[in-house]
């Protein structure tokens, strides 16, 4: 009978490594979903640079000065078929 007018006793405080190891958690899922964001949206760049290049009328337009070389003739020599 003495338990029914006993006051409960407070609960012991939280342990301050499960404190530390939750934080730590947090800490690596936000790092997660900050590194998986930034690699979908590396990918949605990467799949509009696509589009655009087949978009653009000059297939010389996307790369520049790089591809100069289609102007140019390799000559009979060089050419096993012609």
């Amino acid at each position: 009978m003495a338990n029914l007018f006993r006051k409960p006793k407070a609960p012991p405080p939280p342990d301050p490594s499960i404190a530390e190891n939750a934080r730590k958690r947090e800490e690596r899922a936000e790092r997660e979903s900050v590194d998986t964001r930034r690699r979908m949206a590396a990918r949605g760049a990467a799949r509009r640079g696509a589009r655009a290049m087949l978009m653009s009328g000059d297939p010389t337009a996307a790369l520049g000065e790089a591809r100069q070389t289609l102007g140019r003739t390799l000559g009979a020599g060089r050419n096993p078929r012609g």
